[in-house]
């Protein structure tokens, strides 16, 4: 009896443990789904926090990437840059006279505001410098059909529209002062003479003051490979001064060593192909480029070649011009390229340029002129190694890894430019003319593309497109 008592007390007391411990496991569990519950609300709420933050910074734009919000109104795009000038702004001067019954004497001259001296800038008074663009004289024979002048003029192998005139040039009609790509010019002291040969036939012989760019803009400077050592010139090596104040020259400007002028032979033929205008001309022109290392001289030379064509395909109403070049002519060219680079020894390699260019304008009424313009200017890779050390110019060691990241070192992103094109329309509208002059207005979309050589990390490229607008008066 007494056993089976202290039994049923020791079974209910384990029966009260168990149930004891199975409410402690029951609570241990809802208390812990409780808190899982509370962090899951608390992830939650974080998440849709950080959701939140996320959205705000999303819709914040960073600085470097700013766009405005569009606007009629505007007139420069997001992410552009627009400015005003008047730099082109040009005073032309002709004084004529006879000096006896057949010979003719001018002087002409021709400025603008393109100069730019330290004090020339656009954060206040703008106070760009005048630049002499032409100064010259010029002789006419009439009775020997010879000319000849003397002075700063336009290159002879500029293009001319009519014969030989070293006055003016073919440009091509655009707004964008750097002209198209595969227009050859330069404006230069020098003298000239040239015969005519009946009434439609010219040959012209011209001296031109000589000068070489070469890479780095007259600074011998060689690449940075990515990988190994920088080449680097021998400090004895002389291709340029920098001109001292009192030899009339800027200070911060190089002129190149050059013992011989430019020599430019040229030929113009103006027939009439029916009641249409035609005008061919062909021109070669020799350049020699010199250079000093280690007290011995060195000097490279040669003979460029190229021509031009204009003709009216409808009288007075579609006009067609196109030029085509070849040789040394980096410092003639619109993109600029360079004429010369350098082999570790000091010897000179030159950069041989392909440029074309061709254009059309359609006068569609007499006060509305319609344009279009194509050109490209191209090179070759011109190098040479020593070892695994590169110089020149395009060469594959070149470090290109850092081309396409903004604000790059220098040091990774070599980029030589193997070749620059452009697509441009635009117009002219004489809106005013009267008595005292005429006021026209144009705008000009040209779109622009860059390649650059091969080198370590690719060949970089880019392209742009720019919209020109101008106003012109013309007093005469």
């Amino acid at each position: 009896m007494i056993k089976g008592i202290l039994l049923g007390i020791v079974v209910l007391s384990m029966s009260q443990v168990i149930a004891k411990a199975d409410d402690n496991a029951a609570t241990e569990i809802r208390l812990l789904k409780a808190k899982l519950k509370k962090l899951e609300q608390r992830v939650d709420a974080q998440g849709q926090k950080e959701a939140g933050t996320r959205g705000k910074y999303a819709a914040v734009t960073p600085p470097g990437a700013y766009k405005a919000a569009s606007s009629v109104f505007d007139p420069c795009p997001a992410g552009k840059v627009c400015f005003f000038s008047a730099r082109q702004t040009r005073f032309s001067l002709l004084a004529e006279g006879d000096a006896g019954a057949n010979t003719h004497l001018a002087g002409y001259g021709e400025i603008d505001f393109e100069g730019a001296a330290q004090t020339a800038n656009s954060v206040a008074t703008n106070s760009f410098n005048p630049r002499m663009r032409q100064a010259s004289l010029e002789i006419d024979r009439t009775d020997l059909g010879l000319h000849f002048l003397a002075g700063q003029s336009w290159s002879l192998n500029a293009p001319s529209r009519v014969g030989i005139d070293p006055r003016s040039v073919d440009a091509p009609g655009v707004i964008d002062f750097e002209s198209v790509p595969g227009f050859l010019a330069a404006r230069q002291p020098g003298i000239r003479v040239w015969q005519d040969i009946g009434s439609d036939f010219k040959v012209a012989l011209s001296a031109e003051n000589a000068q070489t760019s070469f890479v780095g803009g007259n600074v011998p400077a060689v690449g940075t490979p990515a990988v190994g050592p920088q080449g680097v010139l021998n400090p004895n090596l002389l291709i340029n001064l920098t001109g001292p104040g009192g030899s009339f020259f800027n200070n911060a400007n190089n002129l190149s060593l050059n013992r011989v002028p430019d020599v430019t032979v040229k030929a113009a033929w103006d027939p009439m192909l029916g009641p249409s205008k035609f005008h061919l001309e062909g021109w070669a022109l020799y350049r020699n480029f010199y250079d000093r290392f280690n007290f011995e001289n060195h000097d490279a030379s040669n003979v460029s070649f190229g021509g031009h064509i204009a003709m009216e395909i409808i009288p007075k109403t579609l006009d067609f011009t196109a030029s085509a070049a070849y040789g040394a002519l980096g410092r003639f060219t619109a993109a600029p390229f360079q004429d010369a680079t350098l082999r570790q020894d000091g010897s000179i390699q030159l950069l041989p340029i392909t440029a074309f260019q061709a254009g059309a304008v359609w006068h569609t009424t007499p006060l509305l002129d319609l344009y279009a313009y194509a050109g490209l200017e191209k090179t070759r890779p011109t190098f040479s190694n020593v070892g695994t050390v590169p110089f020149g110019y395009g060469n594959p060691l070149y470090n290109n890894t850092g081309c396409n990241i903004e604000n790059t070192p220098a040091a990774t992103c070599n980029g030589n430019t193997s070749e620059v094109r452009q697509y441009t329309v635009g117009f002219y509208d004489t809106v005013l003319k009267g008595a005292f002059g005429a006021l026209k207005v144009g705008a000009q979309y040209s779109y622009n593309q860059r390649f650059a050589f091969e080198g370590v990390g690719g060949a970089p490229k880019t392209d742009d497109h720019i919209v020109m607008t101008q106003v012109r008066y013309y007093p005469f």
